[in-house]
């Protein structure tokens, strides 16, 4: 769930917004990386942790191993903090398109290779 869209807390001041585009991309970057490394984006950190992470420090969880240094480029991109500076959902599509058609795709998940 894109941070705006997070439900709030006692300390939150205003109301989370809406989902968007702009929260659905952030959402799909987020799916991406799960899916890209197979576990859960911040392992056994417990939720209020994850929450101070993304809400008030405006953290992602740490580049993966398994992640290239080009897909982790646009998953930060995806996944930027304010929706205004995150990458629309039509030049998401585009840079999914272009990294899918690239060679180096293999790159990214060695375990698929491999299997």
């Amino acid at each position: 769930m894109a941070p705006k869209c997070v439900p709030i807390d006692e300390d939150d001041v205003e109301p989370p917004a809406s989902p968007t585009a702009a929260s659905d991309v952030y959402s799909l970057g987020m799916c991406i990386l799960e899916a890209l490394t197979g576990l859960p984006l911040w392992g056994t950190v417990d939720n209020g942790t994850v929450y101070d992470r993304v809400k008030n420090d405006h953290l992602l969880p740490q580049q993966p191993k398994v992640v290239d240094g080009k897909v982790w480029a646009l998953i930060g991109s995806m996944c930027a903090y304010e929706p205004n500076v995150r990458l629309s959902l039509d030049d998401t599509v585009e840079a999914l398109n272009e990294l899918a058609s690239q060679k180096e795709k293999l790159l990214v998940l060695p375990c698929i290779i491999n299997s």
